[in-house]
């Protein structure tokens, strides 16, 4: 067995003339593990993440681990439920796999946090291995941006086109990064959480803040390259606001430089690069406000974004789609699918085929109906519950784990209406039960509040 009171050292930067470790308690190994298989892609060679997950909990199941949810956690044995008997209401051939892949995630996952997850010290851990692998991952998903080259398919043997229509696609020369994920949309929303997370250790170091300022640039850079419209413009508001809690003069001062370098910039290069920009933003948001409205605005820029979702409309589509099996859905296996239509800067009608549901509640309301879409609703209710009104004795002396955990779950919640959830929420059941582990640990500490 592990001796729980060892502690392992990994190199992981240097500076000032000497090496400088990263020190983690040796039960530690487990969450990294997992962290690992969670980063894993659900598809291509080798094991499937849910089974390695699953191995991995077994020594902590043995040793008859009791998960004790008071009735504060209903919420949690209520979307379990809901969500595992969905898929046997409509029960067809993979009904069986999706089962032990949500239990994997939503409950051995969390199982596997909470034993591992013990002290101060482990939850700093956790939180600095977090950033460093996703630090790493950045630089693997910038070089995919540039070079159009996924390295997880070459490990993984996955046909990228086989993956998302998105695929080959650049916006602004950028090529759409997906990383170990199905589609760019949801790596996008995954790293607005991760640099949720960097900027919330990046906040509270004293030590090695070059080095997790670094983390901080290169998740961020990511986050952006990707060129997903709805993160483009969220992830630098949810950062903006966790920074603004890092204290006003701290951050004024660094807007200001911020602000000064990119006047100098423009200067340099001339009264021509305002056109440019004009371009870059109307670019950005036309194609956002097509997808809501039905318009045809992008095509009055000069902007690669694309742009075709229509959300608003969706929901009138998929209501009426669902008529008649409103309760239970339309089930797992059958596919939406509706002819659209618009005109290009020419006048030029074009025709296409949707069958993506972008919108996450309506996803689950089209498979799973009001019953599967309740499950959901009670999970997002719960969390924010948990984030916003539980009583933390947070340790923090300026930005508290517990204020950027509820803003990533309510920013998390706003991309549901732009995308259908797939392997980021995975990593959201996994960083919700950090959050309960941090509760845990603050609340049976003799810290006062600070950071709320």
């Amino acid at each position: 067995m592990i001796d729980t009171n060892q502690r392992v050292q990994l190199n992981s930067f240097s500076g000032a003339g000497r090496t400088r470790r990263m020190v983690i308690p040796s039960r530690m190994i487990w969450s990294v593990l997992l962290l690992l298989f969670l980063m894993t892609p659900t598809n291509g060679r080798g094991l499937p993440p849910y089974l390695l997950i699953t191995v991995l909990s077994v020594p902590f199941v043995l040793r008859r681990f009791k998960l004790s949810l008071n009735k504060e956690y209903g919420f949690l044995i209520y979307y379990a439920l809901v969500y595992v008997s969905s898929l046997f209401i409509h029960y067809y051939s993979g009904s069986i796999i999706l089962s032990i892949s949500f239990i994997a995630y939503f409950v051995l996952s969390p199982v596997i946090v909470t034993r591992t997850i013990k002290t101060k010290r482990d939850f700093n851990s956790i939180i600095s291995v977090i950033v460093v692998l996703f630090s790493v991952y950045s630089i693997l998903g910038i070089f995919e941006a540039i070079s159009g080259v996924n390295v997880f398919d070459l490990i993984f043997g996955r046909s990228g086109s086989a993956l998302w229509a998105g695929v080959g696609i650049t916006r602004y020369g950028m090529n759409l990064s997906y990383g170990f994920l199905r589609i760019m949309h949801n790596n996008a929303t995954l790293m607005c959480m991760i640099w949720a997370i960097a900027a919330y250790q990046l906040c509270n170091a004293k030590r090695h803040r070059l080095f997790w300022t670094c983390c901080w640039l290169l998740i961020g850079a990511y986050d952006i390259v990707m060129m997903s419209r709805m993160v483009i413009f969220t992830a630098p508001i949810l950062q903006l606001i966790i920074f603004r809690k890092r204290g006003s003069q701290w951050l004024s001062k660094r807007l200001f430089v911020i602000i000064v370098v990119a006047l100098v910039i423009i200067g340099i290069t001339g009264s021509d690069v305002f056109s440019s920009i004009f371009n870059v933003i109307g670019g950005l948001i036309a194609p956002i406000i097509d997808e809501f409205f039905g318009t045809s605005l992008k095509a009055y820029f000069d902007s690669s974004l694309g742009g075709s979702g229509q959300r608003l409309i969706l929901w009138n589509w998929i209501i009426d789609a669902v008529k008649g099996n409103a309760l239970f859905g339309k089930g797992l296996t059958d596919v939406w699918s509706t002819t659209i239509s618009g005109k290009n800067y020419l006048g030029q009608t074009w025709y296409t085929e949707k069958t993506s549901i972008e919108v996450h509640w309506l996803y689950t309301l089209y498979r799973m109906g009001i019953f599967g879409l309740s499950g959901f609703i009670v999970f997002q209710i719960g969390v924010l519950l948990k984030t916003w009104k539980a009583k933390v004795q947070v340790f923090e002396e300026t930005v508290s784990f517990q204020f950027v955990m509820k803003w990533i779950a309510v920013f998390y919640f706003i991309h549901l209406f732009g995308i259908a959830a797939a392997e980021e929420l995975n990593f959201f059941y996994f960083l919700f039960a950090i959050y309960m582990c941090y509760v845990t640990i603050c609340n049976n500490s003799e810290s006062s509040p600070k950071a709320g």
